[in-house]
């Protein structure tokens, strides 16, 4: 049997044929050749046939049914059935359809005209069909068709489907289980493919469509109306069952690539019209897809950190993507909901865009900026800040799909955050504020923070877009306690107490400060990729340093401290105080803190410069200064530091006016050394002084050395040399070639001094002059209530009175010959520099010998021999006295005792015993009010220059000396020293002999 097509295959021969008529018409049936006379009754035929009459007349219908049918066998009435293009059914028939038909039933109307009313349906099992052109391949599909005036209709119960799409996806769809219905019909040149629940299931993901495509004429493209539904997808699999690249080039491929993993739940795509070669919004072509998507990772970019658990819908339609998200997570921070999209995805440039916004912790913040391309531009500060807390990340993620540098922006808000920072052994806490950060760089809004247990505020900026450069900025108040928890937080003090560095103690009041921290990319150039910077005007404060170091809380003094860090624990610190000096130090890391390495301090104008060595240099020029103050500052124990660490010290200065024992000198250059050991060694010279000091580390043992070639002291009034306890100083050695002091010249001075449980013992003082040697001894002492008290015992000798009186400072005057003799007893409270007559006490005793008293003009110094009234006796005398006083008065021996007691000085014996007179001197001279009270008696020894016979007979007469006393003249002495008023007292005496 043949038909248009080909053969429609033989019929064997050894089939039976059988043919019997009845009232609807003739039946032949086809039987199998097996058939026996007990079967033939009612046997299985091949095929049945019907012909009869049409019910219109003029034809007759014919009626074929088909038990089962090879699919191959009838494949030659398919192009009578079914009008399609003759390409098609050469593609048709090249996939070699296999399979078999079941209950074929045919219906056919034959007349003169042709055939009419052909009607077709059945089942097939196991069909199956290779892929040829644009056909898919098909294997045990199972289903049914039917075929009639209307079109055709197949129905698929079963079945496996693989197509291949290469212009659509990359690989070919493969699927089983297809279910569903398609119809084809067509007239007038139009030919439409209906679809009706057509599913497959594939391993990617479930799917099922209805709609048609429609074809006129010759259309190679159909017009297409049609919904694709899809569940259980795998979402990294997308481009396997969603059609990316009619998307367009950038779009598609960012959606090949977008969902690394994830789940579609749900999902519509919706194709409208005639699918052009090139997108665009001219083309008569419109697409809506909607899904739903669960546990799905977005890669929306290389080298940005994935989202993981997102959870949402994806929307597109009119060439826009939205997704809105309500679930997901960055590094386990968990977003709230939110939006991405593709604005216009036919845009010469599309852009995904995105706007999340994250809640978790700065950690997740942090790690979002390193692994991303961000780090590029905050490279230094993720390298180098460590923090940790809540916080919430509002991100604005726009990628370019095509060409250009993606473009993010956020703002990180943050509340209850810990901040670490190189080389502070604890940072930051309950830091809150808005960071906001993008292209420009980073800048903050509110921020605070708490560090060593004060608030601070705080602003972090970008201070360069061109290079990573991020600053940080802080502000807030300090006083010394703080400083002292600062300086141990830095690494630079053993403890975070003010005990510890006692200069701490010296700072008073509280300051406001401004600190920045720079964070810069670490490049050749720049080895410090943190730089700390400290500034305060210290208004509040006050300083008690020594001299010129002391400031009151009014007054401004600007200081700037400037650290920078490296990677290698090695810090640079730079330090400005006013124009008060200047500091470069290098300090590297060591058993959790930071050891100097070299530094160098400069005073006054100028610039500190790093020594080649490891040393502290300390140079510069100093307006004025006070050495005691310095040592006890410098040489205070605590202040002490390991030997192991302790760098050797330099010290190079100019001091315009140098404060030293109680003097001031004008112009010193001071050059000092000290060893990791603590011994210092110092040269002093100047116009006024050259010398040598030596320190030794321990002084409690070891003396404190001074020796001086020459030393001129010209005392400063208020100036205090010792005003530490003397339980605390070492022992003392000082020596002298040549001073002075004052007025008073002195040569190989000599003193020493050593410890003692109460404080020191001056165990000898020598000096010597033109006019006397001197020698002393003492104490100097403090009890338990740190009350201070001196002693001082002084024996002075001279060989001449008159040398004596000069050398002590009196001026003028031929005063000659004379041995003397003076010793002091004295004591008074506080420390030696408050020697003050009037708090002195003590007894002084005089005596000379044999010379001449002559008038003399009272110096500077010397004014314990004052209340001698020696000095103006001669003159405030010569006018009762001219005989006696007009060439000096010539004495054999002066003597007395004078009782010091709170700047007076008493006497009852002081004797000047003369050849022609004796003078006795008794009362008060007061040492501080610079008064008189005194009675002088002046007895002139008239037996000496009378003559004898007449004095003889007269102390015969009476038995008696009676001359020298008759005479004695008395006169008080009151008012000041230098206007005194001498009064004589008359005194009337009994003549020898009266007996009344």
């Amino acid at each position: 049997m043949t038909g248009p097509t080909g053969s429609l295959g033989p019929v064997s021969g050894a089939s039976l044929l059988e043919v019997t008529r009845g009232s609807d018409g003739w039946r032949t049936r086809l039987l199998p050749a097996r058939s026996t006379i007990l079967s033939f009754r009612d046997p299985s035929p091949l095929a049945s046939i019907v012909y009869a009459t049409a019910p219109a007349g003029g034809g007759a219908r014919v009626s074929v049914a088909i038990p089962d049918l090879p699919v191959h066998t009838a494949m030659p009435l398919l192009p009578l059935a079914i009008d399609a293009p003759e390409a098609i059914w050469r593609q048709v028939f090249a996939a070699q359809p296999r399979g078999r038909l079941r209950d074929v039933g045919l219906d056919v109307v034959v007349d003169a005209g042709g055939l009419h009313d052909l009607a077709v349906a059945g089942t097939f099992e196991d069909a199956q069909m290779a892929a040829a052109g644009g056909l898919p391949a098909l294997s045990a599909v199972d289903g049914a068709f039917d075929h009639g005036p209307g079109g055709t209709r197949v129905r698929f119960t079963d079945g496996r489907l693989q197509a291949s799409l290469p212009t659509l996806f990359p690989q070919p769809l493969a699927g089983e289980k297809l279910r569903g219905e398609l119809r084809l019909s067509g007239d007038d040149g139009e030919r439409r493919l209906a679809m009706r629940d057509l599913g497959l299931v594939t391993p990617d993901v479930t799917a099922r469509a209805n709609g048609e495509l429609v074809w006129q004429g010759d259309d190679a493209v159909p017009f297409m109306d049609l919904s694709v539904a899809f569940s259980d997808g795998n979402l990294e699999r997308l481009e396997y069952f969603v059609p990316t690249p009619i998307f367009g080039e950038g779009p598609g491929a960012w959606l090949d690539q977008a969902f690394p993993r994830g789940h579609l739940t749900t999902g519509t795509v919706e194709l409208r019209g005639r699918a052009p070669e090139v997108l665009g919004t001219d083309a008569d072509f419109s697409f809506t897809v909607h899904a739903s998507v669960r546990d799905t990772s977005v890669h929306y970019l290389d080298g940005w950190p994935i989202a993981e658990g997102v959870a949402g819908t994806v929307h597109i339609a009119d060439w826009r993507l939205v997704s809105d998200i309500s679930e997901g997570y960055f590094f386990g921070a968990r977003m709230r909901p939110s939006r991405w999209m593709i604005r216009d995805i036919l845009a010469e440039v599309p852009a995904f865009e995105w706007q999340v916004k994250i809640d978790g912790t700065t950690e997740d913040a942090v790690r979002y900026v390193r692994e991303s391309p961000l780090r590029e531009r905050f490279r230094s500060l993720v390298n180098n800040v460590h923090a940790s807390g809540l916080a919430r990340l509002d991100l604005d993620v726009v990628v370019p799909l095509v060409r250009d540098e993606p473009r993010v922006s956020g703002i990180l808000e943050i509340s209850g955050n810990t901040l670490e920072v190189p080389s502070l052994r604890q940072g930051f806490t309950d830091i809150a504020g808005r960071i906001r950060f993008g292209a420009d760089g980073l800048s903050s809004e509110d921020l605070t923070a708490t560090y060593l247990g004060r608030e601070v505020t705080a602003a972090i900026d970008s201070v360069d877009d061109t290079v990573d450069h991020t600053r940080a900025r802080m502000a807030g108040t300090a006083d010394a306690a703080y400083l002292a928890r600062h300086l141990h937080n830095a690494g630079l003090l053993a403890r975070p107490d003010r005990e510890s560095m006692p200069i701490l103690a010296r700072l008073g009041g509280e300051t406001a400060w401004q600190a920045s921290i720079d964070v810069i990319d670490q490049t050749e150039d720049e080895a410090e990729p943190v730089v700390l910077r400290v500034e305060s005007a210290l208004e509040g404060a006050t300083m008690t340093f020594p001299a010129p170091f002391t400031k009151d809380a009014d007054t401004p003094l600007p200081v700037t401290v400037e650290a920078r860090f490296d990677n290698t624990g090695h810090r640079r610190m730079r330090l400005r105080l006013g124009a008060w000096a200047s500091g470069i130090f290098d300090l590297v890391t060591d058993d959790g803190g930071y050891r100097l390495e070299r530094g160098a301090v400069h005073l006054g104008r100028g610039k500190a410069r790093l020594p080649d060595e490891n040393i502290l240099m300390v140079s510069g020029r100093m307006p004025r200064s006070d050495l005691g103050e310095w040592s006890a500052l410098m040489l205070d124990p605590r202040e002490s530091a390991d030997p192991r660490t302790r760098l050797p010290t330099r010290i190079d200065l100019t001091i315009e006016r140098l404060a030293m024992l109680g003097a001031a000198f004008d112009d010193v250059r001071l050059s000092a050394n000290a060893t990791p050991l603590g011994d210092w060694r110092a040269s002093v010279s100047g116009p006024a002084l050259e010398g040598v000091l030596s320190v030794p580390a321990d002084r409690s043992r070891q003396a404190v050395v001074a020796d001086f070639e020459r030393l001129a002291w010209t005392p400063v009034d208020g100036a205090r040399t010792d005003t530490a306890d003397p339980r605390d100083l070492p022992p003392l050695r000082f020596t002298c070639v040549r001073c002075s002091y004052g007025d008073m010249r002195f040569e190989d001075v000599e003193f020493a001094a050593s410890r003692t449980a109460d404080g020191l013992s001056i165990d000898s003082l020598y000096l010597r002059t033109d006019g006397f040697d001197a020698r002393a001894s003492g104490a100097w002492t403090s009890d338990a209530g740190r009350r201070q008290r001196t002693r001082l015992d002084v024996h002075l000798s001279s060989d001449d009175l008159g040398r004596l009186l000069a050398s002590l400072g009196h001026k003028g005057g031929k005063t000659r010959g004379g041995i003397t003799d003076v010793t002091l007893a004295a004591s008074w409270d506080g420390p030696p520099s408050d020697f003050d007559l009037e708090h002195l006490d003590g007894v002084m005793h005089f005596r000379a010998g044999e010379g001449t008293l002559t008038e003399v003009g009272q110096g500077t110094a010397g004014r314990l021999f004052a209340l001698l009234v020696l000095p103006d006796l001669p003159r405030r005398l010569k006018g009762d006295f001219s005989d006696l006083f007009e060439e000096g008065f010539a004495y054999k021996h002066i003597e007395g005792t004078f009782n010091i007691e709170r700047g007076h000085a008493y006497t009852n014996d002081l004797t000047l015993d003369g050849s022609l007179a004796r003078i006795d001197i008794a009362g008060r001279t007061g040492l501080v009010d610079e008064d008189y009270d005194q009675l002088i008696t002046v007895t002139p020894k008239l037996s000496g220059s009378l003559p004898l016979v007449p004095i003889w007979l007269v102390e015969k007469a009476f038995r008696k000396e009676i001359f020298d006393t008759l005479f004695a003249y008395q006169y008080t002495i009151t008012g000041s020293w230098d206007e005194p008023s001498v009064t004589r007292i008359v005194v009337e005496r009994d003549a020898p002999g009266d007996r009344s």
